[in-house]
């Protein structure tokens, strides 16, 4: 009786463990698919700037075409600057022959070759695109945004190449789940013909080195391959084989429309060997059970109320662990993470939310945004937090509130929170400051502007120019008409034009 107690207990902690430790890996990797989905539009929309940034291609002209090292050292300043701003590794110039003329650091290989792949005959002046490269290695960069510069006179532009790793992508709240106990591993990969090849982060939170990666098609069962081959859900959990034939929990999803996947995985030794604590309590609780049951039915209802305790004890402690986890991994993040229940009420923030607030994260819980921003953009958020309860799905809104650093624009992703009959009792936000992201973009609009202008005044002079030219002319044409007619000789010679005139007729 007490080994049948035993074994059932430890089946139903190990089975309920295995549950949590799916739940989380999957909450895990759609909010990383999230992240990474947005990250690259980041990055395409920041890196595209240069396609419209006329100042960069008529430096890059000037230098060029003119030998100005003055307008070289500029533009090498601005692409630096621009890179910088936008996020990415390293920023490469490639000239109309999409041949390596510079970059910001050193390169472990040169995008030239793949620039060609994509652009045979040169690139269009203005065009984008992503460069996946044929080398993989743990410094090497994962992908480059290209963009032609807006030169003019030319059938092919100089290219600017935006670098990205794959340390990039991986966010800093995910860093903090791999260093959870027990840790997990994050593998970026793509697929080929021989199978699939990537990068995994072996690490815990703090270095992010990564190692080479693969795994052969014939690994059937191994949840990277079902993710590659589709047989795996994004966002949907599995048991299987890693690449060293460990059984392990994994979920993963897609890298944007680039054909790459990411996928974090777990032990699955590892999560039963949490439990094992838990299992030998179920052996005490089992052998205390007999006892009792010897000893009679009262001690036996003493004993149980005892147990009782101790599993509400137990589970407090499980919440506050899993809240302190929660609060580590936003407090990795510099986006401000926070919920709100339906009155626009904190109960949680992070610590980057509380620093935009000028406030300690304690002193925001309970408390709404009046007060720390004004009652026009107050009813701005609110409205924005209302439709989002009333529609039940994922909005993104861009918001701009006066704060004690100054007014800032963030872009915000706010979704429901619901309990478990389905019912919304509150949301959750990220918001991402993206005030100097927005300035560069109207500095290069404006400019943009300005340029049309002078074009514009440029044709208007030419036409007048041109207009007056013509009359006088045929004012010239006139006068040796009259002068012709009285027998005098003609004081123009009108010789070369009337002859153009003939020709073209």
């Amino acid at each position: 009786m007490v080994l049948l107690l035993l074994a059932l207990s430890v089946a139903w902690v190990l089975q309920g463990r295995l549950r949590e430790a799916r739940r989380q890996l999957e909450t895990v990797a759609a909010m990383e698919e999230h992240h990474i989905e947005e990250w690259l539009g980041e990055r395409w929309a920041s890196a595209g700037l240069s396609g419209t940034s006329f100042p960069q291609a008529e430096l890059y002209q000037a230098w060029r075409a003119e030998g100005h090292e003055d307008a070289r050292d500029r533009l090498f300043l601005r692409l630096r600057q621009f890179a910088e701003a936008g996020g990415f590794a390293n920023v490469a110039l490639l000239d109309q022959s999409l041949d390596l003329v510079w970059s910001a650091e050193p390169l472990t290989v040169d995008p030239s070759a793949v620039a060609r792949a994509h652009w045979p005959a040169g690139a269009e002046p203005g065009s984008q695109a992503f460069l996946e490269p044929d080398w993989l290695g743990p410094s090497d960069p994962m992908m480059g945004v290209a963009v032609a510069l807006p030169t003019e006179g030319s059938e092919a532009a100089p290219v600017v190449v935006y670098l990205l790793t794959a340390d990039d992508m991986l966010t800093r709240a995910l860093r903090a789940w791999a260093g959870t106990n027990p840790p997990m591993r994050v593998i970026v990969f793509r697929a080929s013909a021989a199978g699939l090849e990537g990068l995994a982060d072996t690490s815990s939170a703090v270095s992010g080195a990564f190692e080479p990666w693969s795994m052969p098609w014939s690994h059937d069962t191994a949840p990277a391959v079902r993710l590659a081959r589709g047989e795996l859900e994004p966002g949907a959990s599995a048991v299987g084989p890693d690449d060293r034939g460990v059984p392990v929990l994994a979920a993963g999803g897609t890298v944007g429309a680039l054909g790459w996947y990411f996928l974090v995985e777990r032990e699955r030794a590892g999560v039963w060997a949490t439990v094992m604590p838990t299992v030998a309590l179920a052996a005490v609780i089992a052998a205390l059970a007999f006892v009792t049951v010897v000893a009679g039915l009262a001690r036996l209802r003493d004993r149980q109320a005892l147990l009782a305790e101790r599993a509400a004890s137990a589970a407090r402690a499980e919440r506050s662990e899993a809240l302190a986890l929660l609060q580590a991994v936003s407090d990795a993040s510099p986006d401000a993470i926070f919920a709100k229940d339906l009155e626009g009420r904190y109960t949680l923030v992070n610590s980057a939310a509380a620093a935009f607030a000028g406030l300690a994260p304690d002193e925001m819980i309970g408390r709404d945004d009046s007060g720390i921003v004004s009652a026009e953009e107050f009813e701005q958020v609110r409205e924005h937090e209302r439709r989002v309860a009333r529609e039940g799905r994922v909005m993104t809104f861009e918001e701009t509130v006066s704060l004690p650093l100054g007014q800032r624009t963030f872009e915000a992703s706010k979704g429901p929170l619901r309990d478990e009959s389905g019912s919304v009792f509150g949301l959750y936000g990220i918001s991402r400051d993206v005030t100097e992201a927005r300035r560069v973009q109207r500095t290069n609009e404006e400019q943009a502007r300005a340029l049309a202008r002078q074009v514009e005044e440029l044709e208007r002079f030419n036409g007048a120019f041109v207009d007056r030219e013509i009359a006088m002319i045929e004012l010239k044409r006139q006068v040796n008409d009259a002068m012709r007619a009285l027998g005098r000789p003609e004081p123009y010679d009108l010789g070369d034009i009337d002859a153009e005139g003939d020709q073209g007729a």
